[in-house]
């Protein structure tokens, strides 16, 4: 007898081991990085950590956000209200986490202070900036205004990359016109540069800019499910693209993370699995939308690599 329970102890004891470290295996193996997250609060990061975890991400680049974007208000108040506060909970938390959280300080290109808030955010450990000035709602100086210019100056003289959303069918000339002034600056345009539904143009403007990043995400819930949607819809216009452009793509979500009720871990989870199914595999099962079937892009194993992790890596090297 007791050596049935000794045998079923050892049993007990290797299956302990081989669960851990499978466990382990997952972690280690981590490999995505989704470079472009906002959050509300110090509140989420346990909700944003268990999520990582389980949809394979080691890192999550989190960007400076006002309050009038997390409520949103942004279209009938587009200022920059509380994003100071908001810089400082993604520096606390990127000092609090090694490794997992790098961020963009949000910065007001109205503030007189613009550019030493620069100065100190880079010195504090940012990698770059993001301005909101490129939507609608926030656009009340053109990209390529000599206020807009001092800035990019400033942080490509501090070796930071710009992360600027830009709704090029509006402003697409300023927007060509400071990348042109600003061939050396990092610039990541994101949400596909508000051009998911114009391939074509987001393709001249990849074609021609070789400063030019883009990332996938779309935002909001609502811009997530169309954005699936049109990759869907355009699939093979989306796979030819992403195999020409595959070294100046990022793996992104913008999801907004907050503490409304239905913004909990299961809608997390559901959406970033969505969010990496649309690259990875064929036709799927929406996990954010029951019922719904969209064709995912299936790219090869080399092209989601670089998505994924390599390009951020590369970039954020240089």
């Amino acid at each position: 007898m007791n050596k049935k329970k000794h045998v079923l102890a050892v049993y007990l004891c290797v299956a302990v081991a081989l669960l851990v470290g499978g466990l382990f295996y997952l972690r280690e193996a981590s490999t995505i990085i989704n470079t472009h997250e906002s959050i509300e609060n110090a509140e989420q990061i346990d909700k944003l950590q268990k999520v990582m975890f389980w949809s394979g991400m080691s890192r999550v680049v989190l960007a400076g956000i006002p309050y009038e974007m997390l409520h949103f208000t942004a279209e009938n108040d587009p200022t920059y209200t509380k994003l100071d506060e908001n810089n400082e909970l993604l520096k606390t938390t990127f000092e609090n986490y090694p490794g997992q959280f790098p961020y963009f300080c949000g910065i007001d290109p109205h503030d007189f202070s613009a550019l030493e808030k620069i100065e100190t955010c880079m010195k504090e450990g940012a990698i770059g900036i993001k301005i909101y000035d490129g939507y609608k709602a926030y656009h009340t100086l053109a990209l390529d205004n000599a206020d807009m210019l001092k800035i990019f100056a400033k942080l490509q003289e501090l070796g930071g990359i710009l992360l600027m959303p830009v709704s090029t069918e509006n402003f697409r000339i300023e927007f060509e016109n400071m990348l042109k002034l600003n061939p050396d600056l990092p610039i990541i345009c994101s949400h596909y540069c508000l051009s998911s539904k114009s391939l074509d143009r987001l393709t001249e403007l990849m074609g021609t800019y070789p400063n030019l990043y883009i990332d996938t995400s779309f935002g909001f819930i609502d811009y997530a499910i169309a954005g699936f949607q049109t990759i869907t819809e355009n699939h093979d216009q989306f796979l030819a693209f992403f195999t020409d452009y595959q070294d100046r793509i990022l793996f992104a979500t913008d999801n907004v993370i907050t503490g409304f009720e239905s913004k909990d871990r299961d809608w997390l989870t559901a959406l970033y699995s969505d969010y990496i199914s649309i690259l990875t595999e064929g036709e799927f099962e929406s996990k954010s939308q029951d019922g719904t079937i969209y064709k995912g892009l299936g790219l090869s194993s080399s092209i989601q690599h670089k998505v994924f992790s390599e390009n951020w890596n590369k970039l954020t090297e240089k």
